[in-house]
């Protein structure tokens, strides 16, 4: 049982009666208070619908406002698996003519010249261009999915990697995204689907200063042979030794046209734009040994989106809506 004021035609709660009797001040002699039962439901239907609708929207909104991202993929190999999708893990899979001359393992890195981030995935490659493709599952639900990019989305890939040996002679490491053209890799047996898939990637010269980006439309393998083209070409290259390294990769879908950066150790970031986009899904993570074949182990691999702006300024939008509905809500139960 909670007390209430009758004035007029107005209601007001036990709690607000300061103001009830700033409001009915004139009149206060004359009233007549009587005890009526409030139960939970007496606020009106829409406001209550409101309080119950509105934390789920503004934590929506904060959510969005505080990350502004979403994480397809996470992989550090702390579970020593690279072939079994779970959660956020990728799947991983030799990808060649003949994948028998790559090997792929799980192995500790630590110590000089380590990585020193736990596990690594061990990559070696033995001949040119050989590919190793890592097919993320956006679901989380051992589902392999789509990546789709709206106009204004940037999809990122990060991680780091050292290699294990020098280098005979200078060559590349490629690394990007790709969509699986209609052949989806589901297991080692089928790794050679890859071999047509399209999109986009980043050369980096090992030994040299000939970096550049790559538009694949159908290879053999990934990101290698035929069928690359190279644009935006990046004066840079890393040291051949066995030092680690960080890279970031992003491609973003503008109106007409895919704008790619990519990143080394934090250092300069180098940008091409395709006027004629090849792809603006992606299913997989794709890398290429291309020149020199070097050997490399690689850690922490991270896909995500990035919202277009409008998207972020909708969310910060939604909850300085709710904010205010929330304020009208408690004016209407008081």
């Amino acid at each position: 049982m909670r007390e209430i004021a009758l004035c007029k035609t107005e209601v007001y709660t036990a709690s607000c009666r300061e103001r009830f009797f700033t409001h009915c001040s004139g009149l206060r002699r004359d009233l007549h208070f009587r005890r009526i039962p409030l139960s939970e439901n007496t606020m009106p239907p829409a406001p209550r619908a409101l309080s119950l609708f509105l934390p789920a929207t503004l934590a929506f909104g904060f959510s969005m406002l505080a990350h502004g991202q979403t994480t397809i993929s996470s992989d550090d190999f702390t579970d020593g698996t690279f072939q079994l999708s779970s959660g956020l893990k990728s799947a991983w899979f030799k990808s060649v003519v003949t994948p028998s001359t790559e090997t792929l393992s799980v192995v500790a890195d630590t110590g000089s010249p380590g990585l020193n981030t736990g596990n690594a995935l061990d990559w070696t490659t033995n001949t040119d261009f050989t590919a190793l493709v890592g097919v993320f599952d956006t679901d989380t639900t051992g589902g392999f999915d789509a990546l789709s990019l709206a106009v204004g989305d940037k999809a990122t890939l990060s991680f780091r990697f050292r290699q294990t040996t020098t280098l005979g002679a200078a060559g590349f490491l490629r690394f990007g995204l790709l969509n699986n053209n209609g052949t989806q890799v589901v297991d080692v047996a089928t790794a050679s689907n890859a071999n047509d898939d399209i999109g986009y990637g980043f050369a980096l010269a090992i030994g040299g200063t000939s970096s550049n980006f790559l538009e694949d439309t159908s290879t053999t393998p990934p990101l290698g042979g035929s069928g690359i083209s190279t644009f935006g070409t990046a004066t840079f290259g890393i040291a051949n030794d066995l030092a680690s390294h960080s890279a970031v990769f992003t491609i973003e879908r503008l109106s007409a046209s895919i704008k790619l950066t990519a990143q080394i150790d934090g250092g300069t970031v180098f940008t091409g734009t395709d006027s004629t986009p090849t792809a603006t899904i992606f299913h997989e993570i794709a890398f290429d040994s291309a020149n020199g074949n070097p050997d490399i182990r690689i850690d922490d691999v991270v896909v995500q989106v990035v919202p277009e702006p409008s998207s972020l300024w909708l969310a910060g939008s939604g909850v300085l809506l709710g904010l205010g509905l929330r304020r009208r809500v408690k004016t209407a139960a008081c």
